[in-house]
């Protein structure tokens, strides 16, 4: 059941759909059928607490996450100044009340990893190397390629880009299905970190031919586009 919730959220969140990289309707709705597991007392543990406290705590930032234009805007330069507080508080306390139950699910670290976000006072104050041990913990319970590839990216903001090669080697970008171009995505992350501007083009465009979703095909245009200008 939390389950199904958790994969409603998501396609809301970051959405499959060709035109909305944000689709409110579906967040809202994840929200309000947690709410509805919590209203019952059998239903309340752990778990559950902790995923109302991860959908609270990145519903907070949907106001971030495009422009007037429904543009993709990345988490480096959302205006945090736009994330909902009082979602940030509900989440918050959530993940508290989720720490008093005696079951521990993935949902908890998750929850943990976005409250380093949020707490962080910008993109550059973020707290990594935490980021990066609850990653570790999350691949013991989850060990899938959306992890790999999300710890990947934070060994490139720790200007560790040799052990996010190491991982990068290892991953399928099929495994991805829809989001292969996250993969590319990274990679291109990867070989610009690294220097080599002409391989970070190259997957750039790559990752724009995979792209299905018309926001973020825009927002890796104007990545690919300013790199062309080094």
């Amino acid at each position: 059941m939390l389950e199904v919730v958790y994969l409603i959220f998501n396609e809301g969140f970051h959405s499959n759909h060709n035109k909305l990289l944000v689709r409110k309707e579906l967040c809202g709705e994840a929200l309000r059928l947690t709410k509805l597991i919590l209203s019952k007392e059998q239903f309340r543990c752990g778990a559950s607490y902790a995923l109302f406290s991860l959908l609270c705590l990145n519903s907070s930032r949907l106001g971030a996450k495009v422009d007037e234009n429904f543009n993709s805007i990345d988490l480096k330069n959302q205006d945090r100044s736009k994330w909902y507080l009082p979602l940030i508080n509900l989440g918050v306390n959530a993940l508290e009340k989720a720490n008093e139950y005696p079951d521990f699910s993935t949902y908890h670290i998750e929850a943990a990893i976005v409250t380093e976000h949020i707490k962080a006072p910008t993109f550059e104050a973020t707290n990594w190397k935490q980021i990066l041990e609850l990653y570790k913990q999350l691949e013991q319970h989850q060990e899938n390629t959306i992890v790999s590839l999300s710890m990947a990216v934070v060994f490139i903001q720790l200007n560790e880009p040799q052990n996010a090669y190491l991982i990068l080697q290892k991953l399928e970008p099929n495994a991805l299905e829809q989001r292969s171009y996250l993969f590319y995505g990274v990679k291109a992350k990867y070989y610009q970190c690294v220097g080599n501007i002409d391989k970070a083009i190259s997957y750039l465009n790559t990752a724009i031919e995979s792209v299905p979703n018309f926001a973020e095909k825009t927002y890796l245009i104007k990545k690919r586009d300013a790199l062309l200008t080094v």
